[in-house]
């Protein structure tokens, strides 16, 4: 089973909640969130905690916030919690996703949809790049479903920016990343955002559970 829960924030107003939801994690935690400069950074950072423990707590009631105080690293700074399930976060603009598997390594990338130049990115994006699409709302969509298809992959891999986006492969709903097969799923979280789960199975059971910051605390 992969559950994928996410939630959204306002990005021009703090959340009022942050406060009381903040004391629910241990120190350890508390201090890495602090040390982002941007109370929206902050906030991102500790939502994904909080679906992170909810997401856990599907798989073994009796885990909580306390719990990400073992939280370890890889020696290419994927972090890990030692005999659980295995789990990947990401964030953009207003919104996080946390996706939470026992059925393998798992990447998930979000990210909100800006204009951009698409063009600056062919050496990571050809497949975007060169898709032959005269309608410049489409060819963006297309450029970030490449890019959270590509950053899904690679994060699930493990190998973190040692590994270039360029190198990876996409084809019929897969990406290969190194010889190693992912296969990829569109998940849709909110308008105006592309999101994608990496997994090592062709057909997972997927659990998508919508949080808010009013929610949340009903989950932990």
């Amino acid at each position: 089973m992969i559950y994928i829960l996410y939630m959204s924030f306002d990005t021009d107003t703090p959340d009022d909640r942050y406060p009381g939801l903040l004391e629910v994690m241990p120190a350890v935690v508390r201090n890495n969130i602090a040390r982002s400069k941007r109370w929206q950074n902050r906030q991102a950072i500790l939502y994904g905690r909080l679906l992170l423990t909810a997401g856990l707590k599907l798989f073994d009631s009796s885990f909580s916030c306390e719990g990400l105080s073992n939280m370890e690293f890889s020696e290419h700074g994927r972090p890990y919690l030692e005999g659980r399930p295995d789990f990947n976060i990401s964030h953009s603009g207003g919104c996080v996703v946390c996706a939470v598997s026992d059925t393998g390594k798992v990447g998930i990338d979000v990210e909100r949809i800006r204009e951009i130049k698409t063009a600056d990115f062919y050496r990571y994006m050809p497949e975007a790049c060169l898709a032959a699409n005269d309608n410049p709302a489409e060819r963006l969509a297309l450029f970030y479903d490449c890019w959270t298809m590509k950053e899904s992959a690679v994060k699930a891999d493990g190998r973190g920016i040692s590994i270039g986006l360029g190198s990876v492969r996409l084809e019929g709903g897969r990406a290969t990343v190194n010889g190693s097969i992912w296969f990829l799923k569109d998940i849709f979280v909110a308008d105006g955002y592309k999101c994608h789960l990496a997994s090592p199975l062709e057909h997972p059971e997927i659990r998508t559970i919508a949080v808010t910051s009013e929610t949340i605390g009903t989950l932990l």
